[in-house]
Parts: C-alpha cells; structure tokens; sequence
C-alpha cells in the first residue's frame, strides 16, 4: 500500500476518532453498566428491587392501577415489566407528552411502590435510554446507528495502519512497559484494539442495526405473518384476563412485559417468552382490545420473516448474551478496551500535536 493511501487512512481513522471520542466513551460506560444491569441493579437499588414478600400479592390489574394513583401528573403508564425472578418486582414505565420519563419499582407482593423518579432517580435505567438513543429518541438512534458505521471504518483503518511487516506479528503484539511514552501510548492504543477489533466490530455492526433497524426493515423485503384473530367475548375484560386470552393463543410461554398504546390506550401488546427458542430476546407478541375483550392479532416468533429473524439477533449479538456468562464478561472486557482506546487515542493526538509544535 502506497504512503499517499496510508496517510489518507490515518486522516480518516484520526477525525472519526476525535469526533465522536466523547460519544464513544459514553456508549462505552452505559454498554458496561448494561452488561450487568442485573447485578448492579441489587447493589445500587438499596433493595427497592427485591419484593418484601414470598408470593406475588395481586394481578397485573393491580399492578397498573397503583402506578397510575402513584403517577405524577401527566404522565401515563406505557410499559409493566414483569419480574423474571422469583422474589423481584415490577418495573414500570411512564411518560408524559414531552417524552420525559419516569420510573416504579411496585413491591409483587404488597404491591406498594418502593421506588419511583426519573432519570436521576434510575440511573440504570437512564443508562439504557442513553446506550439505545442518547435519551433523543428517533433523531437519537439514527445517531447511534451512525456511530457503529463510523466505529466499524475506525477499526478497520486502525487494523491497516497498524499491520506489522512479515515476521513481526507477534512483536507488534506486546507492550513493552520501559518504552518511550509516545511508544508507549501508541502501544496502549493500538495493541488492545487489535485484539478486541473482532468483538468490536461485531458490537458496532450489531448495535447499529439495532438501532436502525425501523429504516433496515423498511429496506429489506419480507413481511412476517400477522394473524388478525378477533378472538375473545366481546364483552371489556381485564388486563389479566387478556394474558389468559394471549396464552390460549401462543400456548406456553412467560410474560415479558405489557406495552400501552398512547393513541388507543384500551389496545395493549403482551410481550411473551416462547418455550424452546434460540433467540433469547425472541417474543411472541399479542395485541389486545379491552374495550371489546378480544386479541386483535399476533404475531409468533416462529412466523417471522426471514429479515426480521435476522435482525431479531441484533441485540443477544451486541450484549454477548449468545455465548451465556461467557459471552457477557468477553463484551464488558471489550467495553473497557473501547473506553482505554478512546483516552489514549487523544493523548496519544495531543502528544504528536506537541512534538509538531516543538
């Protein structure tokens, strides 16, 4: 490759680097928080997470008519998250008109609300928003699905203009702690990516196709199948009695969550885990009319289209959760190289500036 070309990479993998370093960092530190957001949720939720009682105390009804006595004015509820764990609480959502959000912790067994604020008050929670569109929404996501192209060229650049000649493979694989501190920063910066540069580049091509995935689905070809049911009694019903409804259509499964539509907000989705998926994040997904007491449609994980199971792996690619326990400690390990990379780059930018000065 000609020097002309090299310089070019370098000037490319050196202004995407110092554009969105900020942003890299950030998506770095929400992206290790997320990894084990269960764990760090029982360290830094004083317990507000854990339920005072054995047994779940009431029904889902009960669970959305305490979060809406309990809402803050204008605000209304638009997701239950059902506990996964015995033993743990409901997570639900709320949000206004202006998109702020806010967030309960209702005990499942006492229902009593242990907890409940906005961001501030769950950073968890504000850190997943951030990781998923800088709290910006739609405009937020497309950032972020940019970000991942950009990171992609990042890495690959860096893997050009830090190949070794033959012979020095291995060499160019150590850091040498007693070099000179611009060899040792160059080392610091370009040794770590280059053994995360396969897990990144899977993160950022993954986190980037979930983030777009709304425009990707709209590009790619292939409809999965929807089933309009119209089945029920015609008569208002429950929300618990809409879960009985949705299980006697995907049969056995386990409830994910509850989502309320803003515009109808009689028309719920019920979000439940199949029995015997690959995909750990696949769910079969059920609408709801309780007004009319009937499922308006569904749509099976197992009928999906072939784009849509595609992009349904998005997510369990770009956590790790793939590859289990494993696979999330192989991801929080790459954030924290993200994160080392993107500090020494800029000193490493700042300490060439400094010898060009001199």
């Amino acid at each position: 490759m000609s020097r002309k070309t090299l310089k070019l990479l370098y000037v490319v993998h050196k202004w995407i680097g110092l554009a969105l370093v900020v942003l890299f960092i950030l998506q770095a530190a929400t992206g290790l928080m997320l990894a084990y957001k269960n764990e760090l949720r029982d360290l830094a939720g004083g317990g507000a997470f854990h339920s005072n009682g054995a047994c779940p105390g009431g029904s889902l009804d009960d669970v959305y008519r305490e979060a809406r006595t309990n809402a803050p004015e204008g605000y209304h509820v638009m997701r239950i998250i059902q506990p996964r764990e015995a033993g743990k609480n409901y997570l639900v959502r709320l949000i206004n008109n202006h998109d702020a959000l806010y967030f309960m912790l209702i005990d499942s067994a006492s229902l009593d609300v242990r907890r409940q604020g906005g961001v501030l008050s769950f950073p968890l929670e504000g850190a997943l928003y951030f990781h998923d569109n800088l709290l910006l929404g739609s405009v937020g996501r497309v950032i972020v699905g940019v970000q991942g192209v950009l990171l992609v060229i990042l890495v690959g650049t860096g893997l050009i203009l830090w190949w070794p000649k033959p012979g020095l493979f291995v060499k160019s694989l150590t850091i040498r702690p007693n070099a000179p501190y611009p060899r040792l920063l160059y080392e610091l910066h370009s040794v770590p990516a280059v053994i995360a540069s396969v897990v990144l580049t899977v993160m950022a091509i993954t986190g980037s196709t979930f983030a777009l995935r709304g425009y990707l689905s709209a590009i790619i070809p292939g409809d999965s199948v929807v089933e309009h049911v119209q089945a029920g009694s015609g008569r208002a019903i429950s929300i618990q009695r809409a879960m009985a409804l949705s299980l006697e259509q995907v049969g056995a499964a386990s409830l994910k969550d509850i989502r309320f539509n803003q515009a109808d907000p009689h028309i719920i989705r019920l979000s439940l885990y199949p029995s015997g998926h690959a995909n750990p994040r696949a769910v079969d997904q059920v609408w709801v009319d309780l007004h009319a007491g009937v499922v308006v449609s569904t749509l099976r994980a197992r009928d999906q289209s072939g784009r849509d199971r595609v992009l349904d792996w998005a997510l369990p690619l770009h956590t790790g959760e793939v590859l289990g326990g494993a696979g999330r400690f192989l991801f929080f390990m790459t954030g924290i190289i993200a994160m080392i990379t993107s500090v020494t780059g800029i000193l490493l930018w700042l300490k060439r500036r400094q010898l060009r000065s001199k």
